[in-house]
């Protein structure tokens, strides 16, 4: 899984709060981001695994909020869960792209293999046309 970033637009709508409260949660150092050059100056990029994080740490508050606590490892194992299946995922993907490129590299070396043959056997007439013995 390649690293995505949400801008804090993006990544406000996808946790259901304010761009002010992801503001304020990245100043109380509650939420990891980076400031980055943007189309109108620095901007604020969240990384995705951030957002998985502090979306389980909002609903486990919300459920200890309502009196559910036995509900709050249920929650975490549905949030790991869920980050493994994203992780398998990925990792399929990218033993697949690994399997093709080594299949174009063994092409390719198929290919060159066949076209050093092909040089050697044309050296090897071109010797025998040159050599000596055959004018004498």
């Amino acid at each position: 899984m390649t690293d995505e970033w949400f801008t804090l637009d993006k990544a406000a709508k996808h946790l259901g709060v304010s761009t002010r409260t992801l503001r304020r949660w990245i100043h109380a150092g509650k939420l990891k981001a980076e400031l980055r050059p943007g189309p109108y100056g620095q901007q604020y990029l969240v990384p995705s695994k951030q957002l998985g994080a502090v979306q389980l740490v909002r609903d486990a508050e919300r459920v200890e909020r309502g009196r559910e606590a036995e509900a709050i490892p249920q929650l975490v194992e549905d949030h790991l869960r869920q980050r493994d299946d994203a992780v398998r995922a990925e990792l399929a993907l990218l033993r697949e792209e690994i399997r093709l490129a080594v299949e174009r590299i063994e092409d390719g070396q198929d290919a060159l293999l066949a076209e050093l043959r092909a040089l050697r056997q044309a050296l090897d007439e071109a010797g025998r046309r040159a050599s000596p013995s055959d004018h004498g």
